[in-house]
Formats: C-alpha cells, sequence, structure tokens
C-alpha cells in the first residue's frame, strides 16, 4: 500500500500529490487523483482522413473475408455516422467551424476468423491481437488503416461494451455493435 500527505492531508492510497512525484522509471507519467498514470502519446491525430479497417462479423470458417463496403452492416454503417457527426459537432462547438474536421472512411470490411471470438483477454496485449490477425489474414495489411474495429465478442472485456487498446500501435477499437456511444467512447481514447 502507499500514502502520501498532500497539503497536510492524509490519503492513505496516494502514491502522488502532483506530477513531480511521478519522475522515477517506474512511475513515470502524471499524477492523476493520486496514481501516477503513464503518458501516453497518441499515433493517431484527431484531424484529417481516417481509414478504417471495419471487422464486425466472424466468418463461419478460421480465415478472413472480404466484406463490400457499399454492403456494410446497417447498424454498423449507423453508428458510424453518428460517431463523424458527433466529432464534427464537437469541432464546431469548440473551434467555432463548420467543417468536417475529421472523415472516418470504411476501406475495407472484413469477417474475421472464427477462432478470433472469446480469444482476446486484457491478459493479451494489442500487439498479440494484431499478429493474430496477420496470422489468420496473412493478405490483410494491417499498417495500411489508422483505426481497426472489432467487435467485443472477441474479447472478455466484462461489464463494458468497448475496449481501446491504447498500448502499442494504439489503433485499434473492440466495441458492441449498434452501440456507438460506446464506438465514439472508445475512439476519443485513440486520439
Amino acid at each position: 500500500y502507499t500514502a502520501k500527505c498532500c497539503n497536510n492531508v492524509f490519503y492513505p492510497s496516494f502514491e502522488c500529490c502532483n506530477n513531480s512525484d511521478c519522475s522515477n522509471p517506474s512511475q513515470s507519467g502524471v499524477c492523476v487523483d493520486g496514481q501516477c498514470m503513464p503518458l501516453i502519446k497518441p499515433t493517431n491525430l484527431l484531424v484529417g482522413n481516417k481509414r478504417v479497417l471495419a471487422g464486425y462479423e466472424f466468418n463461419t470458417v478460421d480465415e478472413c473475408a472480404d466484406i463490400n463496403p457499399n454492403n456494410l452492416n446497417p447498424n454498423f454503417r449507423e453508428d458510424m455516422n453518428k460517431m463523424e457527426k458527433y466529432y464534427d459537432n464537437m469541432t464546431q462547438k469548440v473551434f467555432s467551424k463548420n467543417s468536417s474536421f475529421i472523415n472516418f472512411e470504411v476501406v475495407k470490411a472484413i469477417r474475421i476468423p472464427s477462432s478470433l471470438q472469446g480469444w482476446f483477454s486484457n491478459s493479451k496485449t494489442e500487439a498479440e491481437l494484431l499478429n493474430f490477425l496477420r496470422q489468420k489474414c496473412p493478405s490483410l495489411n494491417l499498417d495500411n488503416y489508422d483505426i481497426i474495429i472489432l467487435p467485443t465478442s472477441v474479447s472478455s472485456v466484462g461489464e463494458s461494451a468497448g475496449w481501446a487498446l491504447t498500448i502499442g500501435s494504439g489503433k485499434t477499437i473492440l466495441y458492441l455493435l449498434g452501440s456507438a456511444p460506446t464506438l465514439i467512447h472508445e475512439t476519443g481514447h485513440l486520439f
């Protein structure tokens, strides 16, 4: 257990009072609510065109299969449209500009390998997930995409409706299809 006195007040579970308390190598980062949090630099910027790989359906076999982007699941398309509108509205509010500050373009959609269902857990990393996809989908160049969206049914995320994997390439989102607020929220972690 850790404890800290901050401004003459004792906090039994604090490890820091300010950012300078988080300067040793095992705690590098920033002090947030008494805890040292790692400082993560985004690999994506919240501006411009974002190439999206959408893997929202499971294949009946253990390999990837293409889905024509024009035939996207209507629920997924609606979630993507809501996300685009949300970020455009926030841009207008923050910058007082009427423009599409960021554009999400689904450039490829796939049915993901059946063996991925339930395979991912919070003990695994984004790198392990992407390596799994590279093995099962060898013709798919994952470096061609800024954001990779997968269904939460590939993972054990507990009570969460979604999960953003921000350590590593920081471009993978797991979310529950039909939950636009979750998609918006998890996407925000990537920037």
